[in-house]
């Protein structure tokens, strides 16, 4: 079964209204873990970060799978990172 199935379902299961609030907390457990290993002045990424971020882009698909927007977020992350681009070009 697909992450995007598994994370449909557990959608389906807890409700759009409740998954945004997890999304919420998970978002901030992940500025606490770079926070921690910003501060740490350590090369790379934690596995506490590592960990975070996954958690994180599970929430982040299961968002997806309720709006079925995934060409649209693609389409403004392609924007936005074309327009990072040409700001670096110009520095």
């Amino acid at each position: 079964m697909s992450h995007y199935v598994q994370a449909k379902l557990i959608l389906d299961h807890y409700g759009i209204n409740h998954q945004k609030a997890k999304t919420i907390e998970e978002l901030a457990e992940l500025i606490v873990a770079i926070q921690k290993n910003l501060l740490s002045d350590t090369d790379g990424l934690s596995r506490e970060v590592l960990e975070e971020i996954a958690d994180v882009q599970f929430m982040i698909l299961q968002l997806l799978s309720y709006a079925g927007d995934f060409l649209k977020v693609c389409e403004i992350m392609d924007r936005k990172i074309e327009r990072q681009l040409n700001r670096i070009k110009e520095e």
